[in-house]
């Protein structure tokens, strides 16, 4: 009896535990788990953030999940193009889709098309309490394409995500519902499989077993959140794509672990294009190579044009 009473009172203990990391990791309410960008990302970013406001007209537009909340996206009309858009979709723990893409956002600007940098549920002025971690995010994502389709009459769309936002582009595309109007994706550091890669970032930041802790999240996730890791399985749903598809991830990605972006890439089924950028860091390829990163985006843009 009273090896059942320690063994019980172990568990609660952990489960305390394991629900306060986990509410520290897939909310951004709580500040315990934060992930620093270097300084070189953060200031890239704030850079190319101040320029956009300086040098463009923004606009605030939002639409409303199927699940009541509300999600803005900062939308650029192009000086080109203006029946085509970029969707910009952001990582995992930034506070705005313009922290990840102030870093390229003059580039895409040049592009020609409408830009619009999304604000993921939860993060930003957008609502909501748990991060989608790409599951939710790719059916919002389906969402914003139906709105550009329905209320802006674009009739190409062009999907670019960065790290959790790389995930969510590439779940979008394997959804039934996602309009046809989406032609191209770009996803930038993306994992295959987010069961395996929640339980890397577990062995990697806690230096610790993944197990049980990645079942406690799980559980946490699909009773608060209503999804589970298991279920997020982006090497399968790049498979339902015929579209155009450009992936990148940097050789020294310790994060998302660069085997991740050959695993995608062999399950790719239509026209495909691969960049790993020699001594980059998860979501760094821009600021190492900008030279190559422009010339495979502007690829891209290019094959999407010609369709």
């Amino acid at each position: 009896m009273v090896i059942v009473i320690i063994l019980f009172s172990i568990f609660v203990i952990y489960s305390i535990i394991a629900y306060i990391l986990f509410t520290a990791l897939f909310t951004n309410k709580n500040k315990l788990f934060i992930l620093k960008a270097n300084k070189s990302y953060v200031e890239a970013n704030e850079l190319g953030t101040k320029w956009l406001f300086e040098n463009k007209d923004t606009k605030d537009i939002y639409i409303e999940t199927n699940d009541n909340l509300k999600l803005r996206g900062i939308f650029i009309e192009g000086n080109k193009y203006l029946n085509r858009t970029i969707i910009c979709v952001h990582g995992f723990k930034t506070k705005t889709g313009l922290d990840d893409f102030g870093m390229t956002i003059k580039f895409l600007c040049e592009s020609g098309y409408n830009i619009l940098v999304l604000d993921n549920r939860s993060y930003g002025k957008s609502e909501g309490i748990y991060t989608g971690f790409s599951i939710l995010d790719s059916k919002d994502v389906v969402e914003w394409a139906k709105y550009l389709v329905n209320n802006l009459k674009q009739e190409k769309i062009i999907l670019y995500g960065l790290s959790m936002g790389a995930a969510t582009v590439i779940n979008a595309v394997g959804n039934k519902e996602l309009p046809f109007e989406v032609k191209g994706i770009c996803s930038d550091s993306s994992f295959s499989n987010a069961y395996e890669e929640m339980s890397n970032q577990i062995r990697r930041y806690y230096n610790a077993p993944s197990f049980p802790l990645i079942v406690f999240y799980n559980t946490y996730l699909k009773i608060f959140a209503k999804y589970s890791l298991k279920d997020i399985k982006p090497i399968e749903e790049i498979q339902k794509f015929n579209g155009i598809v450009l992936l990148i991830h940097g050789d020294k990605d310790l994060m998302v672990p660069t085997k991740n972006v050959y695993n995608l890439y062999d399950n790719v089924k239509g026209e495909k294009d691969i960049l790993v950028v020699n001594n980059a860091s998860h979501c760094k390829s821009y600021l190492v190579d900008k030279v190559a990163y422009e010339s495979k985006f502007s690829s891209l843009i290019d094959k999407v044009n010609n369709l």
